[in-house]
């Protein structure tokens, strides 16, 4: 069975990861529910959860609006593009 868990950036280009669901639906869910516990955090999007290890290298399998550009690109290259691009431009 897949899993899924959510990938928060923040504006610099830093990456956590938290909330795992069985199902994508269930890890947006979570993340609407957050409310500012990751709140230096605000950049989300869903990866598959491969275990405890989370890879630079991961790809992107879903994300809102308007992140959904990244949906295909890996950790590493949203973080670099997040990091070089001013957030009021991501948003």
């Amino acid at each position: 069975m897949k899993r899924y868990k959510a990938v928060l950036f923040a504006s610099d280009g830093d990456w956590v990861t938290d909330f795992k669901g069985n199902t994508k639906e269930e890890v947006m869910e979570q993340l609407a529910d957050r409310g500012s516990r990751w709140f230096f955090y605000p950049l989300e999007a869903i990866i598959k959860d491969n275990g405890r290890l989370t890879t630079a290298q991961q790809r992107i399998v879903d994300a809102p609006e308007p992140l959904d550009r990244f949906i295909g690109m890996t950790i590493k290259r949203t973080s670099e593009i997040i990091a070089n691009t001013e957030l009021t431009e991501l948003l």
